[in-house]
């Protein structure tokens, strides 16, 4: 969130005509940074900064009426979202405490006016971003294989966001290892660099409370480091720029306007050192419209081939169909989006990559699923409490599993305990007729053990006991 003050030191750049070369970028520096450089307006910016419901972003799932029938179903036997999975390495967790699903497409929106440019040293302002290289600790500078793949794994916030593999690389967020890459610019030939300190400062020690204190000042420790390394690096004739982002922590996106608001104040404060690096108005203009003007084409284009690519328990015959899509389509942005939506309505997966391969009328599409960890065998838990808050209190443990893809055909089993008061145990098969088919048996038990009080008038006289079996 405090990323987004960089959008206020970009409008104050373009108040006093300053240009340009490159840009690089970490964490949400490498989304705003990233988006300029592929030709974004900074209205289009401001306007994306403040209209998007950020809080919405942290979702991990579609929203329910894109989620798969089955997955539904769940929910209402079920309505907790404490999932596990289990596979042949053990009991396994979610990857992330937060949802990649909305933040995503957020980000393709942004990198679909450059979806056909592999190296975004290409883009119309040559753009680098930093990640961290989770296998051996290192800084890992990207400019591929897209746009979206360099800002998704830019700001992969450890523990919060899925990591994601780019090129056999396991990468989290840059700002572990070079959250202020002056390096970065300098290696690609910048003689004058404007650098923009976002960072977090370390929380005071009366703040650093309980789990969660401790590890977001762990990664403000790490952070704090290389940041001051990489100042150590800047030269007389470089400009720092360092807002006052008091009271806005990095996953605060609740006051957008005033993290825009503090980076133009901080960057007007400096305008008598950037008005050096300005130019004549005319030349500006001719430089943001060379900036802004489309050089790729997006438009909607022919299917020729749509292939699922990964090693998937799923057919992927049916996951072709689910996606929505079949050769000789047009295909639009907003199409893939779709395809993307409700291939992750099923429950199954993390994310969805899609790649467009070719750059004329006709491309493929190359879709690939990445399978969740609690694809397996998914476990979920819950806790029932019921209180006539006077003498009859129950409590129930509650767990549900489901196994899918047990065949070529999309067959589910699943099943269902609870343990306490009442005692109930289901278990169903669910079997499409084909994949192509909305038509389905299912097949299944179902055993419930209880027991009802008895009264005379407003006196417990006995407790009745009963069973219930049904096929």
């Amino acid at each position: 969130a405090r990323g987004l003050a960089h959008v206020g030191v970009l409008k104050v750049l373009q108040d006093l005509h300053v240009p340009v070369d490159m840009v690089v970028g970490t964490s949400m520096g490498a989304v705003v940074g990233g988006a300029f450089a592929a030709g974004h307006s900074l209205d289009g910016l401001e306007k994306l900064a403040l209209h998007t419901p950020w809080p919405e972003l942290l979702r991990d799932r579609p929203p329910r009426e894109e989620l798969a029938y089955r997955r539904r179903q769940e929910d209402l036997q079920l309505p907790s979202r404490i999932d596990f999975g289990l596979d042949s390495t053990g009991l396994r967790g979610p990857s992330s405490t937060l949802g990649s699903f909305a933040l995503e497409q957020v980000l393709r929106e942004v990198s679909n006016r450059v979806s056909q440019v592999s190296d975004t040293d290409r883009m119309p302002l040559p753009f680098r971003a930093v990640a961290t290289d989770l296998a051996n600790g290192e800084a890992r500078v990207m400019h591929g294989p897209s746009l979206f793949d360099v800002m998704r794994a830019s700001m992969s916030v450890p523990g919060a966001f899925t990591p994601i593999e780019v090129q056999g690389h396991l990468l989290a967020d840059g700002g572990l290892v070079r959250n202020l890459p002056v390096d970065v610019a300098r290696a690609m030939g910048a003689d004058v660099i404007i650098a923009v300190n976002v960072g977090t400062p370390l929380l005071p020690r009366d703040q650093v409370v309980g789990a969660l204190g401790v590890a977001q000042q762990m990664f403000n420790i790490l952070t704090e480091q290389n940041v001051q390394a990489s100042l150590r690096q800047l030269t007389p004739r470089d400009v720092l720029i360092t807002p006052d982002l008091t009271g806005i922590g990095f996953l605060d996106f609740s006051r957008p306007a005033l993290a825009i608001e503090r980076g133009e104040q901080a960057a007007r404060a400096l305008a008598p050192q950037l008005q050096a690096l300005a130019e004549p108005a005319a030349q500006y203009a001719q430089w943001n419209l060379r900036r802004t003007q489309p050089r790729f084409d997006d438009a909607a284009f022919q299917l020729s081939k749509l292939e699922i690519d990964g090693k998937l328990r799923a057919d992927k015959a049916a996951l072709a169909r689910e996606f929505g899509l079949k050769p000789g389509d047009m295909v639009r942005p907003q199409d893939i989006e779709t395809g993307i939506t409700r291939l992750l309505g099923l429950g199954d997966y993390d994310r969805v990559e899609v790649h467009t391969v070719g750059s004329g009328a006709a491309r493929e599409l190359v879709v690939l699923p990445i399978e969740s960890p609690l694809a397996t065998n998914r476990l979920r838990l819950g806790l029932r409490l019921e209180s006539d808050f006077r003498d009859t209190n129950t409590f129930s443990v509650l767990l549900q599993h489901t196994l899918p893809w047990v065949n070529r055909r999309g067959g589910e089993w699943r099943n269902f305990v609870q343990i306490g008061q009442l005692r109930r145990f289901e278990t169903e098969f669910y079997q499409p007729l084909s994949n192509s088919s909305h038509w389905f048996v299912a097949p299944s038990l179902r055993y419930q053990a209880s027991s009802r009080d008895l009264y005379s008038g407003r006196t417990r006289v006995a407790r009745l006991g009963y069973s219930i079996a049904s096929a």
